[in-house]
């Protein structure tokens, strides 16, 4: 299949809230949205790997996530859980495209460490900024690094 936007993704999501509306009235939905639904948004990845409209510390993809977000929001998202960019610097797809590399591509981790420092405290100001909102970072690396250490656990 093909890569959709969050964008388009955002666009979708108001064209079903409109259908629920009609379904079980502006109220309802709203009261749904804003008191019973959790929204994950797992994004930045495909731009951090494909160099698209980057600047190398990512402040383009946190100020275009920001206005995403915000889009979120207005239609009566409330509770929104946004993961980070795993470290890509160590995969084996960068490393073969660095062969002269010894180990991690240190330049590309600390482009995404940015990023992430930068999207932390992005979600912090939009929990602070957006009336009954909670915004949560949550820490796909870290998350993965627990699983793949502790793998019985799970």
């Amino acid at each position: 299949g093909r890569r959709i936007s969050l964008d388009e993704q955002i666009s979708n999501f108001k064209e079903t809230k409109a259908r629920i509306v009609s379904i079980i009235g502006r109220r309802e939905t709203k009261r749904l949205l804003k008191h019973q639904s959790l929204f994950i948004v797992v994004t930045g990845s495909n731009d951090f790997l494909l160099g698209k409209e980057m600047t190398s510390d990512g402040s383009f993809l946190s100020s275009k996530f920001e206005s995403q977000l915000r889009k979120l929001y207005y239609l009566e998202a409330r509770k929104i859980i946004a993961t980070n960019i795993p470290r890509f610097g160590c995969t084996p797809f960068e490393r073969d495209k660095n062969p002269n590399a010894k180990g991690c591509i240190a330049s590309f981790n600390e482009d995404i460490s940015s990023y992430n420092k930068r999207l932390k405290r992005l979600l912090t100001d939009l929990t602070a900024n957006l009336t009954a909102s909670t915004f949560v970072y949550a820490d796909i690396h870290a998350m993965l690094k627990d699983i793949l250490q502790n793998y019985r656990s799970y």
